[in-house]
């Protein structure tokens, strides 16, 4: 059995089109990894949902309500069956600990997006 299959009978779920994996505002103890499929990450701003992101294969979310132990700062729903990966804080603090090249993926990607939040500010 390889890495994949292992990763996926522990901590992998199917899910349909259209469910709603979490909503802005709630407690977050979750985060995913995209085997397969869409994800839309939506934030709402003056009562309306505004596209941020549309995320498929290979890409991940929900990392900052555990990094950070905050709330969710954005909702996030599947458009189509997807393959995904579920991790806890606990779960996700081991795999970065034996993966360094995931570590380095969830870096970039925070440094990205203070990056990107900073611009925004000029």
């Amino acid at each position: 059995m390889g890495t994949d299959t292992l990763l996926f009978e522990k901590f992998g779920m199917d899910v349909p089109a259209n469910k709603v994996l979490f909503t802005e505002g709630e407690a977050g103890d979750k985060m995913y990894i995209i085997k397969e499929g869409k994800v839309k990450i939506t934030k709402r701003i003056k009562g309306k949902d505004h596209l941020l992101a549309i995320l498929g294969k290979g890409e991940f979310f929900g990392e900052m309500a555990i990094v950070n132990r905050i709330k969710r700062t954005a909702s996030a729903v599947t458009m189509t069956e997807s393959r995904l990966l579920e991790f806890d804080r606990t779960g996700f603090v081991q795999m970065i600990e034996k993966n360094a090249e995931i570590a380095l993926s969830v870096i970039d990607r925070l440094c990205r997006r203070l990056f990107s939040a900073v611009e925004k500010l000029k």
